[in-house]
């Protein structure tokens, strides 16, 4: 039996950046805005409006720049309510 490779794709909608990130669709509007994550938008010859699509490695490396910031160190660790936590 051959075995099934998944590539993951090369670019998302922005819903399923979403999904893939966790990000709020106003973060990654904002993101795109100020240029951290490359997107295009693909539009029907003569059309104005088209499918907005953001580069999976641009919203990798955006996630990955957080790591380590200091917008992460004020993260606080939150414990479990199972009985093996309590005291």
């Amino acid at each position: 039996m051959s075995k099934l490779h998944h590539t993951p794709p090369a670019w998302f909608s922005i819903a399923a950046a979403i999904r893939h990130s966790g990000l709020s669709r106003s973060l990654i509007h904002e993101h795109i805005n100020d240029g951290s994550l490359l997107s295009s938008t693909v539009k029907r010859p003569g059309r104005n409006r088209g499918r907005r699509l953001v580069q999976c490695a641009s919203l990798d490396r955006l996630i990955l720049s957080g790591i380590g910031s200091k917008s992460c160190t004020g993260l606080k660790h939150v414990k479990s309510n199972s009985p093996s936590n309590e005291l």
